[in-house]
């Protein structure tokens, strides 16, 4: 979170264990200017009352939450009066990389770069001038 993130200002909320379903079909779905792809509200409807409850991921301006792609996740409209600001990364390896293309969001929003990330040494962070471990 680029913010403090609570239920209000459109929190991100995730279904505990929903990951474990593996990858479900989805659709695409206009949002505004912005394609979505969601999972289908039918396959919602049967999945849905066999998981835990949806949870909110609220905190503090730099929260981190990592979760499994799989997870079914989402948000809602933003009913604060101020911005909702936040960083999403996924990585995948470059064989899944994305294949729609014809209609994408702004590199912004989904990045086109699909180039492996180089290994390095698990200190080489902390090795970095101004970093204090």
């Amino acid at each position: 979170a680029l913010w403090d993130v609570d239920v209000l200002s459109g929190a991100l909320w995730v279904v505990p264990g929903s990951h474990k379903l593996g990858l479900l079909k989805h659709t695409p779905q206009w949002v505004g200017e912005h394609k979505q792809i969601a999972v289908k509200p039918e396959i919602l409807q049967e999945v849905l009352p066999t998981l835990p409850e949806p949870v909110p991921l609220v905190g503090r301006a730099g929260t981190c939450a990592i979760f499994h792609a799989n997870t079914l996740h989402g948000s809602g409209i933003n009913l604060s009066a101020q911005d909702r600001w936040q960083a999403y990364f996924a990585y995948n390896t470059v064989a899944n990389a994305p294949v729609d293309r014809k209609v994408s969001r702004r590199d912004y929003m989904k990045s086109q770069n699909t180039k492996p990330l180089s290994l390095v040494d698990e200190d080489a962070i902390l090795r970095q001038p101004g970093m204090v471990a």
